[in-house]
């Protein structure tokens, strides 16, 4: 069997690159803000107040580099009002007797 090699070269120029790259664009309006679009923030993982290093990398380049952040280990809880009953509270998981007993010897 015979292989065949093909390579495939294109000229990219200003006027075409926009039709031939899947670019993400951004514009940097008065005060120096941008609006990173939702694509890049959704593949680079970036979130609604997250803090950013920002880098310039040569002319025209800059590099946004998340900083990492502690996350609270904080579990929420939704109080759930019961007719003719007390307020009791609900989890998204189970919480050990334990993990109730720590919580009351930290109260103040």
């Amino acid at each position: 069997m015979k292989e065949i090699s093909l390579q495939v070269c294109f000229a990219i120029d200003v006027s075409n690159a926009y039709d031939m790259l899947e670019l993400m664009n951004a514009t940097i309006y008065g005060r120096g803000q941008m609006v990173i679009p939702a694509q890049a923030r959704r593949q680079a993982r970036l979130a609604q107040g997250d803090v950013v290093s920002v880098q310039p990398d040569g002319d025209g380049r800059l590099i946004l580099v998340r900083l990492e952040k502690p996350k609270p280990d904080a579990t929420k809880v939704r109080i759930v009002r019961r007719r003719g009953r007390h307020a009791v509270g609900v989890t998204q998981r189970v919480v050990s007797s334990a993990e109730v007993q720590k919580f009351i010897d930290e109260f103040p």
